[in-house]
């Protein structure tokens, strides 16, 4: 939580915890731009709050101010990247590939694992690199299989 408080500080973004059922039926969290704050559910569980936070600031971080499929992936993968220890993630894949094993060792939610899985992680043969840039030695970090 540290991580997503600091992150928050860093953009100038507030962060209140509500009943948004009052305001749509099942909405768990949204960011607004002009009060530059989230709001979140307050009913949800300690991963899902953090899920919730961390893809609210990856919409604030690149400045979304409407849906889109594109600022959906966006924040979904900045999400994934602020909440996920990349050797944490390696040392219980190696244990098991099952996401809810994998999400429960994380303390996280099995769509960030997914999401992790999907938008941060590059497999070549039997290495995995955890957010690959172009060129040799371009990469956050870098884990071989057995």
């Amino acid at each position: 939580m540290r991580e997503l408080l600091g992150e928050a500080l860093r953009l100038g973004i507030r962060i209140h915890l509500a009943h948004l059922d009052e305001v749509e039926e099942g909405l768990l969290g949204f960011y607004d731009h002009d009060d530059s704050a989230i709001y979140v559910e307050i009913g949800l569980t300690r991963a899902e709050r953090h899920e919730v936070i961390a893809h609210e600031l990856g919409h604030a971080k690149y400045c979304h101010t409407c849906d889109s499929e594109v600022g959906e992936r966006q924040a979904n993968a900045f999400a994934a990247s602020i909440l996920v220890n990349p050797e944490v993630y390696a040392r219980a894949e190696a244990i098991s590939y099952d996401l809810d094993f994998i999400a429960e060792e994380l303390d996280v939610t099995r769509q960030v694992v997914i999401d992790y899985q999907r938008y941060c992680l590059e497999r070549i043969g039997n290495v995995t690199y955890v957010k690959p840039k172009m060129g040799a030695g371009q990469w956050i970090a870098r884990h071989a299989h057995a």
